[in-house]
């Protein structure tokens, strides 16, 4: 039971809105059930199919900045979606 419960979609989204992008990379990378390709989920391992929600949850100006390229996966598009979200700082280099 606990394995079903762990590998349900609901959940690892869940789960995975308190991960970064490379923090669910590597889910996907070090879990075979998270990261396999999935046909239940259009061929989206569940890592994948989480960050497509999340994207799915951003503001429509957010996505309209992000277009998905053929060649970009969803964690990848995350990524984008995090970076675009955090400040622009800039730093003073001293010589």
């Amino acid at each position: 039971k606990l394995e079903s419960v762990l590998f349900n979609p609901d959940v690892v989204f869940l789960l995975a809105t308190f991960l970064d992008a490379q923090d669910l990379r590597q889910v996907s990378l070090t879990c075979k059930a998270l990261g396999a390709k999935q046909a239940a989920y259009n061929g989206l391992s569940l890592a994948e199919e989480s960050a497509r929600q999340m994207f799915e949850c951003a503001s429509e100006w957010e996505r309209s900045c992000l277009p998905k390229r053929d060649d970009e996966g969803w964690v990848e598009l995350y990524r984008h979606l995090l970076m675009l979200r955090s400040k622009l700082t800039f730093d003073q280099f001293n010589t």
